[in-house]
């Protein structure tokens, strides 16, 4: 391949006697253009300025840096061979002299020696092998801008930056331990080495200082006394002390900015909500159905608790019981009344029905008491004219009160009849809240 371009790393010599010879690189004839304008020189990646930055001496074929130069400098002397205007150009009729055709030709050969040995120097798509992908050919990138699609190669500064404000790593005390092979034991026993999260490739094995693979040549498990063994495909070798087993146990924590974490690279069961802090999850974050309902926890409190949600959204939490509802009103009324308050009903009735009808355009949520004394009846539904559905009973006997509470969701127009089947002395109370 041509030699195109030359590279210097300087040292303690070149730093008394700044020269550096390009004769390896083939040139155009200086009477047609002169080798300056043929040549790049680059130190340390930056473009140099002739005159001002370095000299050319073609008779000797070297280039002469003028600023001081520092031990470990890279200079870089190219071949740049003008595509832009041909140095012969040819007439109708004219006598054709060899040294024009030639001077011609190695202008293109330059050229082209130029373009393969850059394209050679380029990242290339790497067919031999599937899939197919793009060689680095070991180096390393530069001059990158950051990534701003899913799909872009993301540079160091913007993961540094992305991963900014983390916790370092914290690493606890690495536990080792050496024991001697014989050529005939495979089993060997680590009692000191933790009993939880088992796993051959967080151990370490080295036998004469060659690391072992985990599953190919040696398996990590618990006894029946739960003792961390490790048992060799292979026995080990004679040797004293010529087996290492080294466990390095650590956390690592760390933050993550604003909208940065994606819920679904949460593990199920790892993420403590006292860890959240008040108001930082928007439900919109939450994929849908993804919450299941045994997971929500109202915290300590009352037994027999329920939420219900006005058309704003807000929730309040009640608990159903006969002392939160009046059980008072005319022992002799048969019919259901509005009281000053204008969510709470009540009455009293024996063996007929009471009707309570919803006749707004939003469910309603109803909590009401039934209290029994010598009677009884049933609680049904009536939607749409369909037929009742019973969705409870209740009853008393002799003197003594029974009080049995019921809740149910009342669509529009739908009725509940609470149906007094015998006895006179049915108590009626129930709440209504629309949701």
């Amino acid at each position: 391949m041509a030699t195109t371009s030359v590279t210097y790393t300087v040292n303690s010599g070149h730093v008394s006697t700044p020269e550096f010879s390009y004769a390896a690189i083939t040139m155009l004839n200086s009477s047609l253009l002169p080798e300056a304008d043929q040549l790049i020189v680059k130190r340390n990646g930056t473009t140099l300025t002739i005159t001002t930055d370095y000299t050319v001496d073609s008779d000797n074929d070297k280039v002469t840096l003028i600023p001081t130069l520092t031990v470990g400098d890279i200079i870089y002397i190219e071949r740049d061979t003008d595509v832009d205007d041909a140095l012969i150009t040819f007439a109708n009729n004219a006598l054709l002299e060899k040294d024009d055709l030639n001077t011609a030709n190695t202008q293109l050969l330059h050229a082209l020696q130029e373009i393969k040995n850059q394209t050679l120097n380029t990242i290339r798509l790497d067919t031999s092998v599937l899939p197919n992908c793009w060689d680095g050919d070991g180096k390393r990138a530069c001059n990158f801008a950051n990534a701003t699609q899913s799909t872009d190669l993301p540079t160091l500064g913007q993961v540094t930056a992305l991963i900014s404000g983390g916790d370092p790593m914290e690493v606890g005390d690495g536990i080792y331990d050496e024991q001697s092979g014989d050529d005939s034991e495979t089993l060997f026993y680590l009692p000191d080495f933790p009993t939880t999260d088992v796993n051959a490739e967080k151990l370490l094995v080295h036998i004469d200082g060659v690391k072992q693979r985990p599953t190919a040549d040696y398996t990590y498990a618990l006894n029946s006394s739960s003792v961390p063994t490790v048992t060799f495909t292979t026995p080990p070798p004679t040797g004293t002390n010529n087996i290492g087993f080294t466990s390095i146990p650590g956390v690592v924590t760390t933050t993550y900015a604003a909208a940065s974490l994606d819920g679904s690279v949460i593990i199920d069961n790892t993420l403590d909500g006292a860890s959240l802090e008040d108001g930082t999850v928007d439900g919109d974050a939450l994929v849908d159905n993804s919450v299941d309902v045994d997971k929500l926890d109202a915290g300590s409190g009352v037994a027999n608790r329920f939420i219900v949600f006005n058309t704003d959204g807000e929730g309040t939490a009640q608990v159903a019981t006969f002392s939160n509802l009046t059980a008072t009103g005319p022992s002799t009324r048969t019919d259901i009344s509005t009281t000053d308050d204008p969510d709470t009903l009540k009455g009293s009735f024996g063996s007929g029905t009471v009707t309570y009808t919803n006749d707004g355009s939003n469910t309603e949520f109803v909590t009401f008491t039934v209290q029994s004394q010598n009677g009884g009846g049933s609680c049904t539904i009536t939607q749409d004219g369909e037929s009742a559905i019973t969705f409870g009973q209740f009853g008393g006997s002799g003197s003594a009160n029974t009080r049995t509470h019921f809740s149910v969701f009342l669509e529009p127009d739908a009725e509940l009849n609470i149906v007094g089947s015998s006895g006179t002395n049915n108590l009626l109370t129930f709440t209504v809240q629309e949701v």
